[in-house]
């Protein structure tokens, strides 16, 4: 479908081997070295990111000099296998990143843990020495767990958040994109029943309907490419440290590769450990992405995580249950079909 955004992106990068890719039907190109484009071309959009950009799910990586400043927003791209075509710009895809992160092997306990030592409880879905989220976006947290709870909630959230607020990405877009691309990338090793599978599948739906009609069209991009799991690298990085073993290093559950180990920048004195002090910085880098973007993002994210930690698997205790009654689960996590983006 020419709805459908890339789900892996192409990176101009000197690293790796190039992996052919099928002919992708035309897109639309818009960028700048930070904000790629706030117009609405028809089509989904294709971001051109100069070096040190945020990393877009649907972003193209130019290391090339003077090649983003050539290319117009609404100029038609074709993608063909190793190169892209955007008007007479032909680039070479010299290597393939991943916009899905794959999760890490930290199980919900360790999840939970982690999120209590960053203030991430129900009540309250991001850092505790982080400004409130606006009501808009708790009250949507809110009612999207609702949602997924039941199988059967009301669809009327999606239709609050999207496009609500201001800028090229509207803060409610950002939460849902989180939201979405966070369940789908993490509900699937789960089993909770057929609430959180049937909830997923219509919020998604909805957006994939209504979407391209409701925001701008770069948000609308992003918000497709969150029902496949993608999320921009900052995003990324802070899932795959919330997920990290305790010495599992964050840069591998992102791109496939690591060493193992726990790289934290900026250690902190108040006894949370090596693996908090990651998320803590990967946040920080999270929430500088944009004026308020990263934040939301974050919240969107935080807020899934702290819904799928807390919500009993089928067959699984409850903290209060006595211990007689604790029986083991023998369920195995299978992926989520979520239909054609088309459905």
């Amino acid at each position: 479908s020419g709805a459908r955004p890339w789900p892996t992106d192409p990176s101009p990068d000197d690293r790796g081997r190039s992996r052919p890719g099928p002919r992708r039907p035309p897109a639309t190109a818009g960028g700048s070295p930070a904000s790629p484009s706030v117009a609405r071309p028809a089509g989904p959009l294709l971001a051109l990111e100069a070096p040190g950009a945020v990393g877009l799910p649907n972003g193209l990586d130019v290391t090339a000099r003077g090649i983003v400043e050539q290319v117009r927003i609404g100029q038609s791209v074709t993608l063909d296998g190793d190169r892209v075509r955007i008007a007479d710009v032909v680039l070479g895809i010299r290597r393939w990143r991943r916009s899905r992160p794959v999760p890490g092997p930290a199980d919900k306990a360790t999840m939970r843990r982690r999120l209590d030592a960053l203030g991430v409880v129900a009540a309250r879905t991001v850092p505790t020495d982080w400004p409130d989220p606006p009501a808009r976006l708790r009250d949507g947290l809110d009612d999207l767990e609702v949602l997924v709870r039941d199988g059967d909630g009301d669809l009327d959230v999606v239709d609050r958040l999207l496009g609500w607020g201001s800028g090229s990405t509207p803060a409610g877009d950002d939460l849902l994109a989180a939201w979405i691309a966070t369940m789908v990338v993490l509900a699937p090793r789960r089993d909770d029943g057929p609430g959180l599978a049937d909830g997923l599948r219509r919020v998604v739906t909805r957006v994939r309907e209504q979407a391209p009609a409701a925001t701008t069209a770069l948000s609308a991009t992003l918000l497709e490419a969150a029902t496949a799991g993608a999320m921009a690298r900052p995003a990324a990085a802070v899932l795959a440290a919330l997920t990290a073993s305790a010495r599992g290093r964050v840069d591998g559950p992102v791109d496939g590769h690591g060493d193992g180990q726990i790289h934290s920048r900026h250690p902190r004195a108040d006894g949370r450990g090596a693996v908090v002090d990651d998320v803590v910085n990967r946040l920080d880098d999270l929430a500088a992405v944009g004026h308020t973007s990263g934040r939301d993002l974050a919240c969107g994210m935080l807020g899934a995580v702290r819904h799928l930690v807390d919500a009993p698997t089928p067959g699984e205790p409850t903290p209060d249950e006595p211990m007689r009654d604790r029986r083991p689960v023998t369920t195995a996590p299978r992926p989520l079909d979520l239909g054609p983006p088309d459905s």
